[in-house]
């Protein structure tokens, strides 16, 4: 029997505009967080060929906070590809970044993803219960009889965006699966009925047409949708799921951001 769930999560936005000292201690963050924020915002002003961040010891003295702090902070900037550095000549920034739109590298988790660009948005959970198992399924598990199937279809500002569909090996769930449980994410459903919780998935791109997706996403006709593929591992590195997020051809568009090597 489908069960279907829908939890809101609501985001405010990030301030726009100059941030004082003062309002990096609000208590919410931790101060490299708030530090990053502020970061973020200068860099996202600046233009191409004025990209080259002042040194740590100045940003600490502007910011008025210590050199660990802004050292963190310039760490995760340059893990989120915002900045590059470069010895002996400094630390520059990537404004464009910024335009790049639902960052698989960035993110692992859509529903994180979409709330950092949009106000609202819906996860409605779809839990399938126990059935034969896919294609997908079936290229990694042969000899499946069954499997539990789990999905989500998230929405943001009320329009459809992504379709997940899930295929979990039976052999890795320990409690029975409430239908009505508010689980918006494979991290948390692995944490609340899984031998272990999952750790990483690898995913590959398709062109698919999917009628039951479709539905989900609001699109007439079943058309060729991208999606992705992907195989699930937990922590202790066993292939416990494999799934398909599709992705709606028009109201979301996914992106990766590489770095060339110097």
């Amino acid at each position: 029997m489908l069960g279907k769930i829908h939890s809101n999560i609501q985001l405010s936005t990030l301030e726009k505009g100059s941030l004082p000292v003062g309002d990096l201690l609000i208590k919410d963050k931790s101060l490299s967080e708030k530090v990053y924020d502020r970061l973020c915002e200068v860099i996202a002003g600046m233009r191409p060929g004025r990209n080259r961040l002042p040194s740590e010891d100045e940003l600490a003295r502007s910011m008025g906070v210590s050199r660990a702090t802004i050292r963190e902070a310039l760490k995760r900037l340059q893990m989120d590809g915002i900045i590059t550095t470069l010895h002996g000549k400094g630390t520059y920034a990537h404004p464009s970044v910024f335009g790049a739109e639902g960052r698989l590298d960035r993110f692992s988790d859509f529903g994180m993803m979409l709330s950092r660009r949009y106000l609202e948005v819906e996860v409605v959970n779809e839990c399938g219960g126990y059935r034969v198992p896919g294609a997908l399924y079936r290229r990694y598990f042969p000899n499946a009889a069954q499997i539990f199937s789990y999905g989500w279809t998230y929405r943001a500002d009320r329009r459809p965006m992504l379709h997940c569909d899930f295929e979990i090996c039976p052999d890795f769930i320990v409690r029975e699966v409430d239908p009505g449980a508010d689980v918006a994410s494979l991290p948390q459903f692995s944490e609340h009925y899984m031998l272990a919780a999952i750790d990483y998935c690898i995913m590959a791109p398709r062109i698919r047409t999917c009628p039951e997706a479709s539905r989900a996403l609001e699109l007439p006709d079943a058309p060729p949708m991208l999606c992705w593929e992907e195989r699930i591992f937990d922590i202790e590195d066993h292939l416990v799921a494999t799934g398909v997020v599709y992705v709606h051809p028009e109201n979301m568009e996914l992106s990766v951001v590489t770095r060339f090597e110097i």
